[in-house]
């Protein structure tokens, strides 16, 4: 074992050593029921309650009021403000206990929603490497510490939209933008997060070698799929724009710069007073008494967006450089935009796994904000239970500066990427 994490994070044997498990079939069959086994494992935790408690509830209500009713209740804390896609799942799940007969507000329903979630990525998985035969990607996203704990320790549908975003960013640098077009379509119909990642597909999109037709035509239907499920919160909702309107209210939804997410402003603002009351450090705050917190990190993502935008229009032909790009883009928007979460570091691991099969050098970035996000994942997930333990508390505020050195690290090795000359 110590011999194969030493070999892992040598750069000459990292690809070679994935290679002989995949053509050794008793490895390759122990490694993925080890896989599914912990991925399992984690289906008997209750995940994290207060998010279980809102699907929960939105079943209930489905089952009770009305599919296209669900925007429409506001009695509670219990407000829908996810977009439709994946309230289909929900109302899925939600038909059969009602029809069965079973309660809602249980273990057993969570456990279908993480069910769907393991089969959603198992194919995803299967359909691209039978179509790559990239053995090290699958390898990476397999043993991922970050997707087994949000996605089966949380519950969280995280992977599901970053699995639609790769596709469409793949699909567009294989020129194939008829998929591209429908997964983003499906993304920005299943997570208001896509909407930070449109200007560089949008990019992406413009510059790919597909002729005018080809891309007015994926244009063209792309605004046909993002329709489809809310076509009918647009003809029987109360309101028409009741499953648009996550997108348009996401932004400036929290007066808070960081909500559990260990980035710099929670290194530099964490203040354990306000999280005794289970609250986070407001965005209203000025800055040497100048300017806001929340306008002050708007202009730091801004010029950062920027730059990636330019780095990208530079490096647009080339892969390696694209995932590198992209990899670095949700390690900065994670660290330097306001009301950011701790999960929303997310994407990152599946556009840096791809990144780890085209340069091993990734591999040991993977690993490292791998074990600093899955700190951050385990404190979101019990923050509740450790709130009045101050030295936890002050603690994590240590892990959220060492994530901005880290962060600075890697920055710094991105821009010597796109100086090297590439294939």
């Amino acid at each position: 074992m110590i011999t194969l994490i030493r070999d892992l994070f040598n750069t000459r044997t990292f690809g070679d050593r994935i290679q002989d498990m995949f053509s050794d079939r008793k490895q390759l069959t122990r490694f993925l029921l080890i896989t599914l086994g912990i991925r399992l494992l984690f289906f008997i935790s209750d995940g994290h309650n207060s998010d279980f408690d809102f699907f929960e509830h939105w079943a209930d209500r489905i089952n009770q009021s009305g599919f296209t009713n669900i925007y429409s209740i506001r009695v509670d804390r219990f407000e829908c403000d996810y977009p439709p896609l994946y309230l289909y799942v929900i109302a899925l799940f939600g038909k059969l206990f009602l029809t069965m007969g079973w309660d809602i507000h249980t273990q057993v329903f969570d456990t279908f929603l993480k069910a769907f979630t393991l089969v959603t990525e198992l194919c995803f998985l299967r359909y691209f490497y039978q179509r790559t035969q990239n053995k090290v990607f699958t390898w990476m996203m397999l043993i991922s510490p970050v997707t087994i704990l949000n996605a089966y320790g949380w519950g969280q549908i995280d992977i599901i939209y970053s699995i639609l975003l790769f596709v469409t960013t793949y699909a567009i640098l294989q020129r194939r933008l008829i998929l591209a077009a429908c997964a983003l379509g499906l993304s920005l119909a299943l997570k208001t997060q896509t909407l930070l990642f449109m200007p560089l597909i949008g990019l992406l999109f413009l510059l790919s070698g597909n002729s005018i037709r080809e891309k007015l035509i994926a244009l063209a239907l792309l605004v046909l799929v993002f329709p489809i499920p809310n076509l009918p919160f647009i003809l029987y909702a109360p309101d028409a724009m009741d499953s648009i309107n996550p997108h348009i209210t996401a932004a400036g939804r929290y007066n808070f710069i960081a909500v559990n997410a260990f980035n710099i402003y929670w290194a530099l603002w964490a203040d354990f007073s306000l999280k005794l009351k289970l609250q986070f450090p407001p965005n209203d705050v000025l800055v040497f008494g100048m300017i806001s917190r929340k306008l002050l990190a708007y202009g730091i993502f801004s010029v950062i967006y920027a730059y990636t935008l330019i780095q990208l229009y530079l490096h647009h032909k080339n892969i390696r450089s694209v995932f590198s790009i992209l990899s670095f883009f949700c390690f900065s928007y994670f660290m330097f935009l306001p009301e950011m979460h701790e999960r929303y570091l997310f994407p990152f691991f599946i556009f840096s796994a791809f990144l780890c099969s085209m340069d091993a050098r990734e591999f040991k970035w993977f690993i490292i904000i791998a074990a600093l996000h899955c700190a951050n994942l385990l404190w979101g997930w019990g923050e509740q239970k450790f709130v009045k333990q101050q030295w936890i508390f002050e603690a994590t505020r240590l892990i959220a500066l060492a994530s901005f050195i880290v962060w600075l690290a890697y920055a710094r090795v991105t821009i010597r990427r796109l100086q090297t000359k590439t294939e």
